[in-house]
C-alpha cells in the first residue's frame, strides 16, 4: 500500500484515519459529514493532539497495529477491546465519560497514524539463496548453530515460534549477528507474535497460513513479510496485504508444475520461497520453476544436533546452490 502524505507526513494508511474519524464522527451524532474534511483539520491540528496523548506514545504505537486492518466501526470497537483486555490502557481512556473516552481514543488513531514510521524497501532484508529454519534450537545452543551456517554462507535464519524460549534465541542471534545475517522468527500466527518478535530484534516473520493482519503489522513495525500459501487465491491475498514474498507451502506437494503455472500469473520478479520437502538434491528443481529462495529445516538442522554437523549440511547445500553457476 502506498502511504498517502498530508503535507510532508507519511501515513502508514488513510484507512486508520478515515475510520477513526468516520467514528468520531458517529458518536456525537453526524453521521454523513465530509470525514475527509475532517480528517485534514484533525490532521492540521496534530500538534495539541499529540500533545494530548503524548504521555502515551507507546500506547500510540501499539494501538496502530490493531486499526491497520480495521475497515469498519464494529472491527474498529472489537479492536479497542481486545486492546483494552491486553492491559494496553491509557489512563484517560478509563476515568472520563464514554463520549470523552472514545474521543480520546480517536485521537490515539489520528496520531498513531502520523508517528508510526513507514518501512522503506530499503529497510526490508531480501530474500534469496537458502532460508535455516531451526525448529526446536534452545538458547544454549543457538549461537553455536548460527556461527555454524553463517560460517558457510547460510545468512538468512529462521527461528519458529514453537521452539523452546524462542524470544531468547532471536535476541541472542540478533545481538551477535545482526551486522552479518538476517535473523527472523517463523510460524508467527497473531500479531502479538509478530509484536513479540519485533521486540527480540527479528527483521523478518514467516507464517505458514495467509493472514493479512499478521501482514500489516509486520510492515507496519517496519519487518519484511513471508506468509504462507499454496493456492492462487492465497498468493494474492497476501501480496494485496503487502506481502514481501510468498512462502509457498507445502512445496514439495505443490510441485514444480504447480510453481511454474502460479508463477505465470503472479507479478513479475516478485519472490517466491520454497519451503517443505526441500534438500540439496532437489533444490535446483524449486529455483528452476521460479523461486527465489529456498526455506530448508529438517535437511539442515533437527533439534540437539551438533554445530559441527549443522555446519556440513549447510556447506552441502550451499555448494549445491552455487554449482547451478
Amino acid at each position: 500500500m502506498e502511504p498517502v502524505r498530508f503535507g510532508d507526513k507519511p501515513l502508514m494508511s488513510d484507512a486508520i484515519i478515515h475510520n477513526g474519524v468516520a467514528y468520531l464522527s458517529g458518536m456525537v451524532g453526524r453521521r454523513g459529514t465530509d470525514v475527509a474534511g475532517q480528517t485534514r483539520a484533525a490532521l492540521e491540528d496534530l500538534d495539541s493532539v499529540l500533545e494530548r496523548v503524548g504521555s502515551d506514545r507507546d500506547n500510540i504505537l501499539s494501538a496502530t497495529v490493531w486499526l491497520s486492518d480495521i475497515s469498519t466501526i464494529g472491527e474498529m470497537n472489537a479492536a479497542w477491546e481486545e486492546w483494552f483486555a491486553r492491559g494496553r490502557v491509557p489512563a484517560r481512556a478509563t476515568g472520563e465519560s464514554k463520549l470523552a473516552r472514545e474521543k480520546y481514543l480517536v485521537e490515539i488513531t489520528v496520531a498513531a497514524a502520523v508517528v508510526r514510521p513507514v518501512p522503506t524497501e530499503a529497510s526490508q532484508p531480501e530474500v534469496s539463496g537458502i532460508v535455516a529454519i531451526l525448529r526446536g534450537v534452545t538458547p544454549d545452543e543457538v549461537l553455536g548453530v548460527g556461527e555454524a551456517l553463517i560460517d558457510k554462507g547460510v545468512t538468512t535464519i529462521e527461528v519458529p515460534f514453537n521452539s523452546p524460549d524462542v524470544l531468547d534465541s532471536i535476541s541472542r542471534l540478533a545481538e551477535h549477528f545482526g551486522d552479518r545475517a538476517n535473523i527472523g522468527a517463523g510460524t508467527v500466527l497473531s500479531v502479538r507474535d509478530v509484536d513479540a518478535a519485533a521486540a527480540a530484534g527479528a527483521r523478518f516473520v514467516v507464517s505458514p497460513n495467509t493472514n493479512p493482519a499478521v501482514i500489516t503489522s509486520a510492515r507496519a513495525l517496519g519487518l519484511a513479510a513471508y506468509p504462507g500459501a499454496f493456492t492462487a487465491t492465497e498468493v494474492f491475498t497476501a501480496i494485496d496485504a503487502g506481502a514481501s514474498a510468498v512462502k509457498l507451502f507445502p512445496a514439495d506437494k505443490l510441485g514444480a508444475d504447480g510453481i511454474k503455472a502460479l508463477r505465470a500469473v503472479l507479478p513479475a520478479g516478485f519472490p517466491l520461497i520454497a519451503v517443505g520437502g526441500v534438500d540439496a538434491a532437489n533444490l535446483s528443481t524449486f529455483l528452476d520453476a521460479g523461486c527465489q529462495a529456498l526455506g530448508i529445516g529438517g535437511s539442515l538442522y533437527k533439534p540437539g544436533m551438533p554445530s559441527e554437523e549443522v555446519a556440513l549440511r549447510a556447506k552441502e547445500l550451499v555448494e549445491s546452490l552455487n554449482a547451478r553457476g
